[in-house]
């Protein structure tokens, strides 16, 4: 059976996320993704992620024409929907294996600062269930053991503009090395243990240099 793994993204913050989330990926997989596997990009920027079609023998670069639901009518197998803001942290096998007995695996919606809501992460099988009803489905299984998802990040999005910038010519190989120890959730988690402290330790903690600082987390 096929497995497809999906994007939608339209933006060109989006599009450097999904170029992180790409490297990821080929970073778990050391560059070579089981030939099952069947990337579909929809976009509307297809330069930017020409680049990783040599890595697979199933690679399609589509136009945005419908919304998701009218997406996954196209495609008859495994599924997995990644929105930009999410990266794989695990090797699929597993996953698709509980996908072909049915299982139905979903992340969390996350918002944005900009206030934009990022639908979750969604991972099933529409060859023996209706879309309609597995995307209604409230009998569905955690995918944070695959998937890693972000929210509330403007400065990582900073960070991937600059990176992009600065290593576009680079070849994905050693994109993939640059990127290996950038974990965005975990830049995030970060992020958020400082913002929960108490707002005169965290005064004192910049006053010395010691505040949390992406540039300082993320070296690149």
């Amino acid at each position: 059976m096929q497995n497809y793994i999906i994007y939608f993204v339209s933006s060109q913050d989006e599009h450097y996320e999904c170029c992180y989330s790409l490297l990821k990926y080929l970073d778990l997989y050391n560059l070579k993704p089981p030939n099952d596997h069947s990337l579909v990009l929809y976009c509307s920027k297809p330069a930017l992620l020409e680049a990783y079609s040599s890595y697979f023998d199933n690679f399609e670069l589509k136009e945005i024409t419908g919304d998701l639901k009218s997406i996954f009518h196209q495609v008859k197998g495994n599924i997995i929907y990644l929105p930009s803001n999410a990266y794989p942290v695990k090797e699929f096998e597993t996953l698709f294996a509980a996908m072909n007995r049915d299982a139905i695996y979903r992340g969390q919606t996350k918002q944005l600062e900009s206030g934009v809501q990022h639908l979750p992460v969604i991972a099933f099988n529409n060859l023996k269930q209706d879309i309609n009803f597995i995307l209604r489905s409230v009998n569905t299984q955690n995918i944070n053991e695959f998937v890693a998802q972000y929210g509330d990040l403007n400065e990582f999005r900073y960070l991937l503009r600059d990176f992009f910038k600065k290593y576009q010519e680079e070849s994905v190989p050693n994109q993939v090395k640059l990127m290996h120890s950038i974990d965005a959730l975990q830049l995030q988690e970060e992020k958020e243990k400082f913002n929960r402290l108490p707002i005169l330790q965290r005064l004192m903690k910049k006053m010395l240099g010691k505040g949390w600082d992406i540039s300082k987390h993320a070296k690149l």
